[in-house]
């Protein structure tokens, strides 16, 4: 299963801290990474997982089978919280819910 990291890259660190790991990157301009990242995620088709915390997510949520928000230091932003499936406090807690779906099932049973 293909990871990609969809990303406006504020800081200008996605390369460097991706070098080493088996994902795609996409940068956008931040005025245009939210349609940008929307396309990409319809163009995947059913199934995806995104993970994401800001504003700039929102359109990439609503198009995602599983939108998990990261509250991290940064923090997230609010409005982006309504479109999440599931809320967590780090990208690696987003990635193992992902690996271990028993998890996903407990925190999503209705």
């Amino acid at each position: 299963m293909p990871v990609y990291v969809l990303t406006a890259d504020t800081y200008g660190t996605v390369q460097e801290q991706c070098r080493d790991l088996p994902v795609c990157v996409k940068t956008f301009p931040r005025e245009n990474a939210a349609p940008c990242k929307e396309e990409i995620v319809r163009s995947l088709g059913k199934g995806v997982a995104a993970v994401g915390n800001g504003f700039n997510d929102i359109p990439m949520f609503d198009a995602s089978a599983l939108a998990i928000a990261v509250i991290e230091k940064e923090g997230v932003c609010a409005a982006l919280l309504s479109h999440a499936d599931v809320v967590v406090t780090s990208p690696e807690d987003a990635l193992l819910l992902l690996l271990k779906p028993d998890r996903l099932r407990a925190t999503l049973r209705s």
